[in-house]
């Protein structure tokens, strides 16, 4: 019994004398959480088909399609950077150079991410370009988004007849500090 008392009097010394700071709670004041909120971007299936025009074969092709997802306004009031994150499946022949590049509302370019080069039958090809936002403020007037697929060698044309497609999938990682 003695050794009982004498372990549960050491146990309560040690547990109560172990913390010798005091605890500053105004530290969470200060901490920021950064939320990443991931959004699908775009997805593109190309068949070789898609690069004729009635009888006239096509070098590029360019889709454009609305993304405003700047315009929400707690995004907006909260985005500090983004990542682009993009797949894509190349079955053709061909190189092709992917352009892409942010719209705002009367077509004029908010931004431009770098070129894309894009190897023949690259079947595992993988981008991602980090935006700061803060650093490229009109972005946030972004509406639209176009998206550019060019033969990078027009000496070699693109296979009309061909199967091949060029499978594109990508999404942002939005980066969100609260204010």
């Amino acid at each position: 019994m003695l050794i009982i008392r004498i372990f549960s009097l050491t146990f309560c010394v040690l547990f109560f004398t172990s913390c010798v700071e005091k605890l500053d709670f105004s530290q969470i004041e200060d901490y920021d959480s950064p939320s990443v909120v991931d959004v699908s971007f775009a997805y593109f299936n190309v068949k070789s088909n898609n690069f004729i025009d009635g009888s006239i074969e096509l070098d590029e092709i360019s889709s454009t399609f609305d993304f405003r997802v700047f315009q929400y306004g707690f995004v907006n009031k909260n985005i500090v950077k983004f990542d682009l994150n993009i797949e894509i499946v190349n079955e053709f022949d061909n190189d092709f150079i992917v352009q892409i590049f942010f719209l705002d509302e009367n077509n004029v370019v908010a931004y431009k991410f770098e070129d894309i080069q894009l190897k023949a039958n690259d079947a595992n090809f993988k981008f991602k370009e980090s935006v700061d936002v803060l650093e490229n403020s009109k972005i946030k007037n972004t509406v639209s988004v176009e998206v550019v697929f060019k033969n990078a060698d027009t000496s070699n044309p693109i296979n009309v007849n061909s199967t091949s497609s060029l499978n594109f999938k990508s999404y942002m990682s939005l980066h969100l500090v609260p204010q």
